[in-house]
């Protein structure tokens, strides 16, 4: 029988973990749809957040585009992302305040806001 050298099965096993890992870093109490609330982000105070398993998609008040999120990290109870928000970079942070709100903020160049997202609830549909 043909043994492995250490270093191809260290490799071999480190991968698998990484993707166990990654895969378990997108806690259920993120996904769903948001409410958001950015009280100081002038034009963009109101807004929409869908997070999905491997996405977040922003949608402001009286607008249909939708801003993707890069970068998204999830570690514990915070999540952490940026988004191109018509040409300015903002880099966004959020905690789990409760199963039905998260609290946090975003900066940007000029400026910072708080952010307060509220959990939607869904529709029940007969």
């Amino acid at each position: 029988m043909k043994k492995f050298p250490a270093t191809v099965l260290c490799t071999l096993l480190l991968g698998i973990a990484a993707t166990f890992t990654a895969h378990a870093q997108t806690p259920e109490k993120f996904i769903g749809k948001w409410e958001q609330k950015a009280p100081d982000a002038e034009g963009y105070e109101l807004g929409e957040v869908v997070i999905e398993k491997e996405s977040l998609i922003t949608t402001f008040s009286g607008s249909t585009y939708k801003y993707p999120a890069e970068g998204l990290k999830i570690h514990s109870d915070t999540l952490r992302y940026s988004m191109n928000v018509d040409g300015e970079n903002v880099e966004c942070y959020l905690l789990v305040k409760d199963k039905t709100n998260l609290m946090g903020y975003a900066t940007w160049s000029t400026g910072e806001t708080d952010l307060i997202l509220t959990r939607i609830k869904k529709e029940k549909t007969e």
